[in-house]
């Protein structure tokens, strides 16, 4: 008979034992043959396979593993579609000055003796940032404003340039009110290069 049980089955060693000898309250059959050891090989006798060590992978094969993963590219498309987002959410006042010194000098549009008809239709236009509109009374009001500007004489009926030195870089006849912000788009340009 095979002593070397586990540990949990000696229990039912013990009883079987008794069974197949007899005990002395009661007369027991004798076991059948093999009997404990069907049951050994039957309850028993797996023992647990020691696992085979785990080779150390590589440090570039677990990187091109996790770059080959679906997660990382879900991953990098996510943050490409975040990067192209924000800029959209801020809004299209950071297209504009609004105001704030800057390194260039920022162009002024000098706007001498509108009416409020022409006041109005310039400022709805967004053309021009409110920040960087000036309102002159007359010519000699416009010219001590600082350069670089342009001037829309709606007295004289000119368009000037004049650059952040001081000079003047064109004059053009101001057009009528329907071609004017064209002609006012067209001269910022002229000042921008």
């Amino acid at each position: 008979m095979n002593d070397e049980l586990p540990e949990h089955l000696r229990p039912v060693r013990d009883i079987l034992m008794n069974a197949a000898h007899g005990s002395d309250d009661e007369d027991f059959p004798p076991a059948p043959d093999d009997l404990l050891d069907d049951l050994e090989e039957k309850l028993g006798g797996r023992r647990a396979v020691p696992a085979a060590p785990v080779a150390a992978v590589p440090w570039h094969v677990r990187l091109t593993r996790f770059l080959g993963s679906p997660g990382f590219g879900l991953a990098a498309a996510a943050i490409v579609v975040l990067l192209i987002a924000v800029p959209l959410f801020k809004g299209p006042d950071r297209f504009r000055n609004n105001g704030s010194s800057t390194t260039t000098a920022a162009v002024r549009v000098v706007l001498v003796a509108p009416d409020s008809a022409t006041l109005d239709r310039i400022s709805g236009s967004d053309l021009i940032d409110p920040a960087s509109r000036v309102i002159a009374e007359n010519a000699a009001a416009a010219k001590a404003v600082p350069s670089p500007k342009l001037v829309l004489d709606f007295q004289a009926s000119t368009l000037e340039g004049w650059s952040a030195d001081g000079t003047l870089l064109f004059t053009d006849p101001l057009p009528a009110a329907a071609d004017q912000p064209a002609a006012i788009a067209t001269a910022l340009s002229r000042l921008g290069r």
